[in-house]
């Protein structure tokens, strides 16, 4: 099953709507990032069982809205645009949209968890931008973010 490119109007929605919703994402996303970086630097102190929650719910729910729900998004509709009918939309089976959203995705790890870490996220990102690509929802790439982080605290 390949993603369908959905035009403002087969979806009844308005401009206002759509800008809407992208800011509703883009604050709910600047809302974790905030919580994160206070966390991250001891100005904020939680109980353990509140990074389970924080990296197994939180974290996968706003990563894989901004990440995918947006720039992915974002970066197919250009990608479909700018094409002048050269179908370069795969790559090794893998979006072109899916691949830079994993590059940025991985870069902004770095200042967070270095390079190594950077790496380590690379491909489950791929992972979860394929499962976007061919379902067209961000639940399954939303549930498979959340077990891969499960992960960390497992082993």
């Amino acid at each position: 099953m390949t993603k369908t490119l959905y035009t403002i109007d087969s979806l009844s929605m308005t401009k206002n709507t759509l800008s809407a919703r992208f800011w509703l994402i883009i604050l709910i996303v600047a809302g974790f990032a905030w919580f994160g970086f206070r966390l991250m630097y001891g100005s904020i102190v939680v109980p353990p069982i509140f990074d389970i929650f924080t990296f197994v719910l939180f974290a996968p729910v706003a990563e894989e809205l901004f990440f995918r729900g947006v720039i992915q998004d974002a970066i197919f509709i250009k990608v479909q645009q700018k094409s002048f009918g050269i179908t370069f939309d795969s790559l090794l089976g893998l979006s072109v949209a899916n691949l830079l959203t994993s590059i940025f995705f991985s870069l902004l790890h770095i200042p967070f968890w270095g390079v190594p870490h950077s790496l380590l996220v690379f491909f489950p990102s791929l992972a979860f931008g394929f499962l976007y690509d061919k379902s067209g929802r961000l639940l399954y790439p939303i549930i498979l973010h959340a077990i891969y982080n499960l992960n960390t605290f497992i082993v």
